[in-house]
């Protein structure tokens, strides 16, 4: 950052401080201010979420310079790549990819989601999405200028971990494979049995099958409320019922 007069010549008398950030990074950690030396200094941050960002720059020292030029802006944008894949990451209905978004980890993963699980209802059809993300959640879409990628296409699993009359009803197949396409595909499912405590679970993992190792992820509390009664039930002792 330089502290410059109207023909951009660095002026090395300009001592004021500076605050810089990636304007458009809402989950960067921004570096602390610092002060001009003969009228410039340097700034080290690391952006998280890969995309197309402006920088700026401001003086917290706004009497030093004119009304009007105490911010910056780049004038040319800077692009961000998403980094190498290492994590499979799931959103249920109601939730949606939030790439940059801490905390950063997996299974299940604390971050990189907007939104809740929505409450689903048994017998409808809902989608999960599954991602490939490097550590940040960005979507491993392809190669880029600074990363050879081979490996976004893995064959992956959906599991069921407490409602496995999906797959007993013949609603999902049995494993439920799909191989990703540019880092990303959805499934589709229908549950059928009411949880409302804990909530249903599901989880993606990686079959191994492509030579991968992803993280698994899984998304837990997703409400199953009943459907419209249709009939009546009438149970003997020994004998159970609800989704079965």
């Amino acid at each position: 950052a330089y502290g410059v007069d109207q023909y951009y010549n660095t002026d090395p008398a300009a001592v004021f401080s500076v605050d810089v950030d990636i304007a458009t990074d809402k989950y960067d950690v921004n570096p602390s201010s610092r002060n001009l030396t003969a009228g410039a200094t340097t700034f080290v941050f690391t952006p998280v979420t890969a995309a197309t960002h402006t920088v700026k720059a401001e003086s917290d020292y706004l009497r030093t310079l004119p009304g009007g030029t105490s911010w910056y802006f780049t004038p040319n944008p800077v692009k961000v790549w998403w980094n190498k894949p290492v994590k499979l990451h799931l959103t249920g209905e109601g939730q949606n990819l939030e790439p940059g978004k801490g905390p950063y980890g997996s299974n299940p993963s604390p971050g990189g989601k907007a939104g809740s699980p929505a409450a689903l209802t048994a017998g409808v059809t809902t989608q999960t999405t599954v991602y490939l993300v490097d550590d940040y959640y960005n979507l491993v879409k392809g190669t880029t200028p600074l990363l050879s990628v081979s490996s976004n296409t893995p064959v992956v699993e959906m599991q069921f971990l407490n409602d496995p009359n999906i797959q007993v009803r013949g609603l999902a197949p049995t494993p439920y494979e799909k191989s990703l396409i540019a880092g990303v595909t959805t499934f589709s499912f229908v549950p059928v049995t009411r949880n409302q405590s804990p909530g249903l679970s599901v989880r993606v993992r990686d079959n191994l099958a492509a030579g991968t190792s992803f993280s698994t992820d899984t998304v837990s509390g997703i409400i199953v409320n009943p459907n419209t009664p249709i009939a009546l039930q009438l149970l003997v002792p020994k004998e159970g019922g609800g989704g079965e």
